[in-house]
């Protein structure tokens, strides 16, 4: 019982050092994806000055984008639960509860991995048909 208090306590000390990685990881995969200095470029251009709005044609490629960053980031969320259900397996040390647990863990990580990347492929299916529409 000792044992798995102890394992407790070492994984709540990582769980903010993994939220402060995941955060910076966030920040920088949207400055990859998402262009923000057009934006502010075209700030000081008025409300109505060229370039200040989007246009039609734009807006299936800033949805198109906003879709993937949000289903990357539900990738990576669900590879570090599979990561985190295989640790659970290996520290199980043969406790039957504990191996139940990380095979529950992974079962619907791996369930959710496969919703996200059909979902992936649905969006990128109908993006790149309104944008064909559209243009």
């Amino acid at each position: 019982m000792n044992k798995i208090i102890y394992k407790m306590r070492s994984l709540k000390k990582l769980i903010p050092l993994l939220l402060v990685v995941m955060s910076f990881a966030f920040a920088g995969y949207v400055s990859a994806v998402v262009d923000l200095n057009t934006p502010l470029n075209s700030a000081g251009e008025g409300m109505y000055g060229a370039g200040a709005a989007p246009g039609p044609d734009k807006m299936p490629e800033i949805i198109g984008k906003v879709i993937g960053v949000v289903l990357s980031i539900t990738g990576v969320m669900l590879v570090i639960i599979i990561v985190y259900a295989g640790y659970l397996w290996m520290t199980a040390g043969g406790e039957s509860d504990q191996v139940k647990k990380a095979k529950d863990w992974m079962l619907n990580a791996i369930i959710g991995l496969l919703i996200c990347i059909v979902a992936y492929a649905l969006s990128n299916f109908v993006i790149t048909k309104i944008f064909e529409a559209v243009s």
